[in-house]
């Protein structure tokens, strides 16, 4: 389904890539993050502007939620939750960080 997006992951495209994702919906990006690698996931997630990241963030599944505020910094994690009504168990999750 995301043959264009992984080749231009392979080939570490990031400027077309980016071109690209911007055109997509969340959940598609969502759905797109989840088919990676999860060494692969944090790049892609952290080239996204701001306010679509924190779209996308919220169109992931927990799992992938929980795995990325585990990595996030501090800051980087403060940044995204400022663009997004946080649900309640996503509160509990970063306490537990």
């Amino acid at each position: 389904m995301f043959e264009k997006e992984l080749e231009l992951i392979e080939k570490k495209d990031y400027t077309q890539l980016l071109s690209v994702i911007r055109d997509m919906n969340p959940v598609d990006i969502a759905n797109l993050l989840s088919e990676l690698p999860e060494n692969k996931q944090l790049p892609v997630f952290r080239m996204l502007p701001k306010d679509i990241a924190a779209e996308v963030f919220v169109e992931m599944e927990t799992e992938m939620q929980e795995l990325l505020i585990r990595i996030f910094t501090d800051a980087e994690l403060h940044s995204y939750l400022e663009e997004l009504y946080v649900p309640h168990e996503l509160v509990g999750m970063m306490a537990r960080k």
